[in-house]
């Protein structure tokens, strides 16, 4: 069930954020990119929710990204991305969900996962990407 909302902004790229509570005692923050994102605006989404009162910074996240444009990723697009989040080590241990439509979305998050990953940024293991909503909800609130 959402119980926030609010549109956060960056540079060059707006963020829909919606606080989630599940059945439990369980909250997940899911994050909709409005445009296509720099580094700065993933950089300023992220200091915003640190900065926020109400909003759990260590919550798991939900990327969704199914009307995201993957048309222009690359490796080095996704390092520079990655290294936006290397200034926030207290979120190494979160759960992040990657919601994504069609196979080019699918292939662009498992790099960008693979280059988390490699960098130290976070473990592969703490990331998921899918495209079912729900699976990514039931896994982002502690399910295997």
């Amino acid at each position: 069930m959402e119980v926030a909302r609010v549109t956060a902004h960056g540079p060059t790229c707006d963020f829909v954020l919606r606080l989630l509570e599940t059945g439990g005692t369980e909250r997940v923050i899911s994050v909709e990119p409005q445009a296509r994102m720099t580094r700065e605006d993933l950089h300023a989404v992220m200091v915003f929710l640190r900065d926020s009162k109400g909003w759990p910074f260590l919550a798991p996240i939900l990327w969704d990204l199914r009307s995201y444009d993957f048309a222009d990723m690359s490796f080095e697009v996704g390092k520079a991305l990655a290294s936006a989040l290397r200034s926030f080590p207290e979120r190494k241990d979160v759960r992040r969900g990657y919601l994504v439509q069609g196979e080019v979305g699918f292939g662009s998050m498992r790099m960008f996962q693979n280059t988390m990953s490699g960098f130290g940024i976070v473990d592969i293991d703490r990331m998921r990407v899918s495209y079912s909503r729900g699976e990514l909800m039931a896994w982002l609130c502690g399910g295997p």
